[in-house]
């Protein structure tokens, strides 16, 4: 199963030839599931015993809530300059009328860019008297003081169209003034007057209002992880001898492809080597308990397989001995520790009657006597002794 997750991570691999690999470790799992199920021994499992654990289920997280809104103070009114503009005209004849007038705006409210005058002029012919030399028209353009603002231009072709840009006129009245020597003869010039300025007009921009601050809303506590519940383990007792406490417990295992982890593995997945790593780990760990179990069993068996051989050899020793030739062996022996004895009582009475011939004393002297006497008595008590033996 290893070998086929380090296949499956070769990029060279097609996603026709992963899913071939994923059906054959799938086919190994149900594998590694059954021999879990079907191992047991005089009826009794021993790789699916007891109860599996449950994993931990993480908890989930509280969601935050939302920050306080401050309160906005507001911001000022504000004023800009917007551009504008406005137009003023009229139709002049030069006979009746030899200026025209227009004011210019003013104030703190609006400043002046450019005024442009435009001028559109013909002539008109009601005598045949008078040469075409004096068909000229002058122009003048005059503040309220009376004082040129655009010096005298004369128009001397028609019809001519003229314009006249004059920048940062002060507010006030103005004054175009128009001087035609043509009216002397009956001719007159006919002109159309356009006076367009272009100013900024200060414009006052509403602020914001203010708002209050809304409070922020608090945010959910999360649930608490549920912490994994660990499996049971089955044990089997084995009487090891002949005593009540002699016994020993041996654990069983637990190996099925869901508690070792790897009954949902994806081969592809970046972690399956670790899954199937901690698998492997896990199983060599129940191998080496059960090793461990075996050396134990095995060592007990030694220990007890010799004490059977030496209570066997003395139970044979007992039974087999002849009995008529033991009570023999017996009897003889109390017979040659009799005779043994019977010899030595016999010496001692030798010896008690040759001591007292040799040491019998003279009667002149009876210090000597008494020397005998307890020479006597001591060898009297050794053959009392001797006596009580036999």
């Amino acid at each position: 199963m290893r070998e086929l997750a380090i296949q499956a991570g070769n990029g060279a691999l097609t996603a026709q030839d992963r899913s071939v690999l994923q059906d054959e470790a799938r086919l190994l799992i149900r594998s590694l599931h059954s021999i879990a199920k079907q191992t047991t021994f005089n009826g009794r499992a021993l790789l699916n015993t007891g109860t599996e654990g449950t994993p931990a289920i993480p908890g989930t997280p509280g969601t935050p809530g939302t920050p306080d809104i401050p309160a906005d103070p507001g911001t000022p009114d504000t004023y800009e300059w917007r551009p504008s503009s406005a137009t003023s005209g009229g139709s002049i004849d030069v006979r009746y009328l030899t200026q025209y007038q227009f004011e210019v705006s003013g104030g703190a409210d609006v400043r002046n860019l450019e005024t442009t005058i435009q001028l559109s002029a013909e002539f008109v012919r009601t005598s045949k008297r008078g040469p075409d030399k004096q068909k000229n028209l002058s122009v003048t353009i005059l503040d309220s003081d009376n004082r040129p603002v655009q010096g005298s231009t004369t128009l001397t072709q028609f019809p001519s169209t003229s314009s006249y840009s004059i920048i940062g006129l002060s507010p006030g009245r103005y004054t175009i003034e128009f001087n035609s020597t043509a009216a002397k003869w009956g001719n007159y010039h006919h002109l159309n007057v356009s006076v367009t300025q272009n100013f900024e007009e200060k414009v006052r921009v509403p602020g914001r209002p203010p708002t209050p601050g809304i409070p922020g809303t608090p945010g959910t506590p999360g649930t608490p992880d549920v912490p994994a519940t660990p499996g049971t383990v089955e044990s089997v007792r084995l009487q090891i001898g002949a005593n009540p406490g002699d016994f020993m417990d041996i654990e069983l295992s637990q190996v099925t492809a869901q508690s070792l982890g790897i009954h949902n593995l994806q081969i592809t997945d970046s972690h399956a080597l670790d899954l199937i790593d901690g698998a492997i780990a896990k199983v060599i760990g129940e191998r080496s308990k059960y090793g461990a179990y075996e050396n134990r069993l095995t060592s007990h068996y030694s220990f007890l397989d010799t004490q059977v051989i030496n209570q066997t050899g003395a139970v044979s020793q007992i039974m087999d001995a002849d009995m008529a030739r033991e009570s023999i062996a017996f009897v003889r022996s109390q017979m040659a520790q009799q005779a043994s004895l019977v010899a030595v009582h016999s010496a001692l009475d030798l010896y008690r009657e040759y001591i007292k011939t040799l040491l019998t004393p003279p009667t002149q002297f009876p210090g000597v006597q008494q020397s005998l006497n307890r020479k006597e008595e001591a060898l009297y008590s050794v053959t009392l002794k001797v006596e009580e033996v036999q």
